[in-house]
């Protein structure tokens, strides 16, 4: 990747490993690409000018593909490894009971990788502790109106076993200092607060830092923004997309947030993650 070129805009830019997953619903297993750049990016991609930067092995280039086609633009990093994630559901009539397995990271992201970009907002999400550090991050909120970001990237940490244990957020204060909308679910945010309310949560989560606080549930959004509180449910008529419910949400918020009100915002998050449940793999192409 040559960084030695113009400096190109986005409205949003999406910064996070891809991964290679294998999906076990029931007796059911496929292997498709996932991660947070991917499910976030193709929604938004007919909506807004957006683009990922990621990382990962030459070998594996393929799981770039479906964004590509989609209109997304690309920035890959090489990297020996690639992030590669097992889930598993048990139960094909619950999709919110996953076991997520961790088989592999990439490599972490180096300031040096990143391009040369600017964006109306800039969404951090790595999936696990340690791919995305505070450099990056202090490097990113001077190139964006909007800093995002996905809590699971900085309290997920993987075992030996290939299991993961949610872990105390180092740094958490310094690099939320950086932060102007943040993304949780209902379980992240009792864990990092302590309270099962998540309006209470909400409000502890925005006293460091972030002004927009969004926690999704399986019933729907709530978003926490400047002081006023906002909700809206998700309606799938049937669920047959889990994964990648919560990065669709933080992707329509920030297409929408951009150039509208967080309340705008909510609503229309919350209807492009309803169509999400609907869809397994991405959201192409939505009609909202």
């Amino acid at each position: 990747m040559n960084t030695n070129i113009t400096t190109k805009k986005f409205d949003i830019v999406i910064i996070g490993d891809i991964t290679e997953d294998t999906i076990v619903i029931g007796e059911k297993v496929s292997t498709r690409p996932g991660g947070a750049v991917l499910y976030g990016s193709i929604p938004i991609a007919r909506i807004v000018n957006v683009a990922v930067i990621t990382k990962l092995a030459q070998k594996d280039s393929y799981l770039l593909h479906e964004m590509k086609k989609a209109g997304v633009s690309v920035f890959s990093i090489p990297s020996t490894k690639t992030t590669e994630f097992e889930n598993i559901y048990p139960d094909p009539n619950n999709l919110d009971e996953r076991i997520q397995r961790v088989k592999s990271i990439t490599e972490p992201f180096k300031v040096q990788d990143i391009p040369k970009i600017k964006a109306k907002a800039i969404h951090v999400a790595p999936l696990t502790t340690g791919v995305i550090n505070l450099s990056i991050i202090k490097n990113l909120a001077k190139r964006a109106r909007f800093i995002s970001l996905e809590v699971q990237g900085f309290i997920r940490k993987p075992k030996s076993d290939g299991s993961t244990v949610s872990v105390n957020w180092l740094k958490k204060r310094e690099i939320l200092s950086y932060v102007d909308i943040l993304k949780t679910d209902r379980i992240e945010a009792e864990f990092l607060t302590k309270k099962e309310n998540i309006r209470e949560a909400s409000q502890i989560l925005a006293s460091y830092g972030p002004q927009e606080i969004l926690i999704t549930s399986s019933k729907g959004l709530l978003v926490y923004a400047h002081g006023k509180f906002f909700k809206a449910p998700f309606t799938p008529r049937r669920v047959r997309g889990r994964t990648g419910r919560g990065d669709t949400c933080i992707a329509g918020y920030l297409a929408q947030r951009i150039t509208s009100s967080p309340e705008k915002a909510t609503r229309f998050a919350a209807r492009l993650t309803s169509l999400k449940l609907e869809t397994p793999g991405p959201l192409k192409y939505p009609h909202i």
